[in-house]
């Protein structure tokens, strides 16, 4: 049982007291029933009161409307067939619901921590190499009306902005590098994507958590000054393209038709998934299997005519400029070529290209992903190194 003693109190003021119990994960217990009182005084008229007690550091008077840890809140409720958006009082946050995210209608509550809250959550935490945080701490949460049971995941992905301030701005060296971190129960911190605009950090999400904004500067030894550096740096900070076990990246490498196509799932953010990806030649005990699992639910590859995928065979640039094709159409944001040939009119060895690739290399060249090797050669047959997949990923992120 514990006893918080409060003398610094003026007689004749009414307070009222909320406590709650906080743990050092950020899991906050619901307060007790506030309590109201008028203290007294109880010093003879000619005599002074003693000084007051030095105020326990956890414990402060709070009226109905202190909004505790939060700087900044979101407070709302979704609607399972009309898109619904809510945002904070000063619109420095917004949190829009589409229809079809939940079945039920769903209670919804964003957070912004004090920097003194997110400090202290951070002190616990292992962040990845380079990473700065940017901004607060954001609580997340959503409760079913129904039964108030919790809602941690959704059925269509929300859009979360953020507004950073001049300072959280100031401190940041590469836009492009900014992104939306969330924190796990062991204190590790998982990149979940998001783009700066202007001064808001967009965001889509499906899963409800705590999360905090940072800025993640990585690089290789084995990349310094090299052509595609930018690229690979750009990739590596959000959390596309990795590093060898030796700390390298090894940019000229050849690259598998498995690990471009996670580095492209990885970029589309999308959610790895248990399902089988439906070739005889990859097993759950892939590496990969998840995350290949999830491009092929998006149409993202597809395999060879005999059920193999082939995920070690090294990808040609042509079939890296498929995949992104079909990524692209997945996003809706495709110019297609009435006669894909006279796109490839200007390379010498157009005539290499596949039948089967002819349309998605169009596509890729037109968007400005794919581009020649040289003064007038496209390669398409040629094998694709790593640092050329880093680099085509990235501009396609850039879309």
């Amino acid at each position: 049982e514990t006893t918080i003693t409060d003398t610094n109190l003026t007689p004749g003021t009414t307070y009222t007291y909320s406590v709650a119990a906080r743990d050092r994960a950020g899991h906050t217990s619901e307060p007790c029933a506030a309590q109201s009182g008028t203290p007294v005084d109880t010093a003879p008229p000619d005599e002074p009161q003693d000084e007051p007690e030095d105020e326990p550091e956890d414990v402060e008077p709070t009226s109905p409307t202190d909004p505790g840890p939060s700087t900044e809140e979101i407070r709302g409720a979704s609607s399972p067939d009309t898109d619904v958006e809510i945002a904070s009082p000063a619109g420095s946050m917004s949190l829009s619901i589409p229809a079809g995210a939940t079945d039920t209608v769903v209670e919804f509550a964003v957070d912004a921590w004090t920097a003194e809250e997110t400090d202290s959550l951070l002190d616990d935490a292992t962040p990845p190499d380079g990473f700065t945080p940017v901004g607060p701490v954001i609580q997340f949460s959503a409760t079913a009306t129904e039964n108030s049971e919790p809602v941690t995941s959704f059925k269509k992905p929300l859009v979360f902005e953020l507004e950073l301030s001049a300072d959280d701005l100031a401190g940041i060296t590469d836009p492009r590098k900014v992104g939306l971190y969330r924190l796990n129960d062991d204190g590790s911190l998982t990149f979940v994507g998001g783009k700066l605009v202007g001064n808001r950090l967009v965001v889509y999400m499906d899963h409800f958590s705590h999360y905090i904004v940072g800025e993640t500067l990585a690089t290789f030894d084995d990349i310094q000054g090299h052509w595609a550096q930018s690229d690979i740096e750009l990739m590596a900070a959000r959390w596309v393209a990795r590093g060898r076990p030796s700390g390298l990246f090894d940019p000229e490498a050849p690259v598998t038709r498995a690990e471009f196509a996670i580095m492209l799932s990885r970029a589309m953010l999308l959610r790895p998934s248990d399902n089988d990806p439906g070739f005889t030649d990859v097993t759950t005990s892939d590496f990969f299997c998840t995350e290949l699992a999830a491009a092929v639910q998006a149409g993202l590859v597809t395999g060879y005519d005999d059920g193999t995928f082939r995920p070690n065979a090294v990808v040609t640039r042509e079939e890296m400029a498929v995949m992104i094709a079909r990524a692209l159409r997945t996003l809706g944001s495709v110019t297609e070529s009435s006669n894909p040939m006279n796109v490839l009119t200007t390379y010498a060895d157009a005539e290499d290209v596949s039948a089967w690739a002819l349309a998605d290399i169009a596509v890729a060249i037109e968007m400005g992903i794919l581009r020649g090797v040289g003064d007038d050669l496209l390669a398409p047959k040629a094998n694709a190194t790593r640092a050329e997949a880093a680099t085509m990923v990235a501009r396609f992120w850039d879309r």
